[in-house]
């Protein structure tokens, strides 16, 4: 049998007739006719994101040639970093110290830097750690040579002064003192004691050692060490010794 067919008839739209309202309309999504659907582009400049505000201008836009003359600096920078960056070495310990000819020093001089002056690893670690070449370190330890021997100077012509107060036979004063302490406790000793005659009364102090006998208007009863200390008979050795020391460093800067 043959199937059976559904009795509801499908309806074919009408379309509207002519004049009837919607006939003739353009779509909904489409301009009315004679407008540009193109929308209009504004001549005013778009700012690029993150663009500082010294390279901008709301009339311009971007200030190229302002922006071309920084990026041109920051490049030549950081090729002089890089550039310098080849001169530091990888570890502080890379960092060698100059001879003395590099020092500018007499082709005489004796000095040398020693590796075992606690200062050399602190200027190695300190060079290092601010990225400092070869050349600077040794530019650097060349500064500290250098106030070291003006230092020295110092303290030779102010030894000068204080000598030329022992009158015309100074030299031949301090020569004496330490040809008899050689003779009595050996010329390496001696050459201790001798950096401490630097003025005219520690010149004057040893000549009195060496002749055994006391410096003019000494009292060995007033200036003893423990005198007006308090509690000096419980102190230990090392205590007294410092104490005693102290008072003779007042004591001599007061006779200054």
């Amino acid at each position: 049998m043959p199937p059976e067919q559904d009795p509801t008839p499908i309806e074919e739209p009408t379309p509207p007739s002519p004049g009837a309202p919607g006939a003739g309309d353009p779509p909904a999504d489409l301009p009315p006719k004679g407008e540009d659907p193109t929308p209009p582009i504004s001549d005013a400049p778009v700012r690029p994101d993150d663009l500082p505000d010294a390279f901008w201008n709301d009339t311009e836009g971007v200030l190229l040639p302002d922006l071309l003359s920084q990026f041109n600096t920051l490049t030549a920078s950081q090729a002089e970093r890089d550039v310098a960056a080849q001169g530091v070495p990888e570890a502080p310990d890379g960092y060698e110290l100059p001879d003395n000819e590099a020092l500018e020093l007499p082709a005489d001089s004796d000095f040398k830097f020693d590796d075992s002056n606690p200062l050399v690893p602190l200027a190695r670690e300190f060079a290092h750690a601010n990225g400092m070449t070869q050349e600077a370190f040794a530019g650097m330890a060349k500064l500290y040579v250098k106030g070291q021997k003006q230092e020295l100077d110092a303290m030779q012509e102010a030894s000068g002064v204080e000598l030329a107060k022992l009158g015309d036979n100074s030299k031949g004063r301090v020569d004496a003192v330490v040809t008899a302490l050689t003779s009595r406790i050996g010329s390496e000793k001696t050459a201790v004691l001798q950096g401490m005659m630097f003025t005219a009364a520690q010149v004057e102090a040893f000549e009195s050692l060496v002749r055994g006998t006391r410096a003019p208007g000494h009292n060995a009863k007033s200036d003893a060490p423990g005198k007006g200390v308090e509690n000096w008979a419980g102190m230990t050795t090392d205590e007294k010794l410092w104490t005693a020391h102290q008072n003779a460093r007042k004591k001599q800067g007061q006779a200054a």
